[in-house]
């Protein structure tokens, strides 16, 4: 169960300047959900998505989930979509602290209408020895059929270890 949640929404960035790729109508919801720190649980990579609750004040020694809802994927000529997700955490002297290969995303049917959640997610958390600041968390969407992509991201305030 989440503790609390914080929600970024992205726009499409195309790719390219391939005026043959088919457009896309790709959409991003990143979602940041703390969770208890006694145990996890997570059904299938499916996380509780809860936005009554504010994220922690404090997240130094909190898990959390990255994960995202999406809609909009461009259909390959079989009828599914291609998406594939890529994280990254930026520190906060601007380096990358984490960035994930690309992996699967969605690879069904167009999702229309309301934003669903996507079939990934990935666990992080900050501890003693992580610098306090500013830590940008991006997600991005990549559409491969229609050659496009889609980003979001999230800053979560890391505070001094006291």
């Amino acid at each position: 169960m989440a503790l609390g949640t914080a929600s970024a929404r992205g726009s499409e960035v195309p790719l390219g300047s391939d005026s043959q790729a088919a457009a896309s109508t790709l959409k991003v919801e990143l979602k940041v959900l703390f969770l208890p720190s006694e145990s996890v649980e997570r059904g299938n990579n499916k996380y509780q998505i809860d936005d009554s609750s504010p994220p922690p004040a404090k997240i130094r020694n909190r898990l959390f989930a990255v994960t995202f809802l999406l809609a909009g994927c461009q259909p390959a000529s079989d009828g599914n979509c291609n998406v594939t997700v890529e994280y990254r955490m930026i520190d906060p002297t601007g380096k990358p602290a984490f960035v994930s290969a690309r992996r699967e995303a969605w690879m069904g049917a167009p999702i229309v209408g309301d934003l669903k959640p996507g079939i990934d997610g990935v666990e992080a958390g900050f501890d003693s020895t992580d610098p306090p600041g500013d830590y940008r968390i991006v997600i991005t969407l990549f559409d491969n059929v229609a050659n496009s992509r889609v980003s979001a991201e999230r800053t979560l305030h890391l505070e001094r270890v006291d």
